[in-house]
């Protein structure tokens, strides 16, 4: 597991249990590395930093986001779609009791998981905008607390991504918008973290816009902006 809640708000550590949790589950997930981007934070009604809801005070939550073979996995793309589930039920079933995920809650690579009341939800906190694949891997994973993780029946690893084009990593503190075209006026289509890695083809550049691939497998994800980009 890396912490990458270096200068942010919520850099407290996460609770042993927690991480605990999260390595349990990418173990069984075939999970290379959870990166935690937003941990724990100082307790409402003190005086450390916090913002939002009290789900992270004192390390009780997480927004991460899991990879693979150096890459971040996006749960908008149907190959990576199956880790998220299985990591989710894992973790509902191991006792995590709020999961919120969503394009337009923290975008396609970042899932909150932790404890507190429980709920699951998408943007707004709402149960009705979390994705369906979210809701039924939470309810599965609740059927059956109390049991021992057993390993998935097809495993969900089919080898190493073949590299096919340059590793970069996001430097833009405030995190970098991915759009649809190599303009400002394009629209928005996703927001890389500070940290994240993804992949440019050198031949792919409009100016100072660079072609992404988020998976390294050779599809394009989007544009963003060159000069918030360095190499990994």
């Amino acid at each position: 597991m890396i912490d990458a809640t270096a200068g942010k708000i919520r850099s407290l550590p996460i609770q042993p249990k927690l991480a605990d949790l999260l390595k349990d589950c990418a173990s069984h997930c075939g999970i290379d590395v959870v990166r935690v981007i937003s941990g724990g934070q100082a307790a409402k009604g003190t005086a450390g930093r916090r913002t939002g809801s009290t789900r992270h005070d004192l390390g009780w939550a997480a927004d991460l986001q899991l990879e693979i073979d150096g890459r971040s996995l996006s749960f908008v793309k149907s190959a990576d779609l199956p880790f998220f589930e299985a990591f989710v039920s894992y973790a509902s079933q191991s006792g995590a009791t709020g999961i919120g995920a969503g394009v337009d809650y923290m975008g396609p690579l970042t899932i909150h998981v932790g404890y507190g009341a429980e709920a699951v939800w998408g943007a707004g906190g709402k149960l009705g905008t979390a994705p369906k694949w979210l809701r039924d891997a939470f309810a599965k994973g609740r059927a059956r607390r109390g049991q021992a993780l057993a390993p998935l029946d097809t495993p969900l690893r089919s080898g190493p991504a073949m590299p096919s084009s340059t590793a970069h990593i996001v430097v833009a503190r405030g995190g970098l918008n991915v759009r649809a075209g190599p303009s400002t006026e394009a629209p928005i289509v996703g927001k890389l973290a500070a940290g994240m890695h993804v992949w440019c083809d050198p031949l792919e550049r409009t100016n100072a816009w660079w072609r992404i691939d988020l998976q390294n497998d050779g599809l394009y994800d989007g544009f963003v902006f060159g000069a918030y980009l360095a190499p990994a």
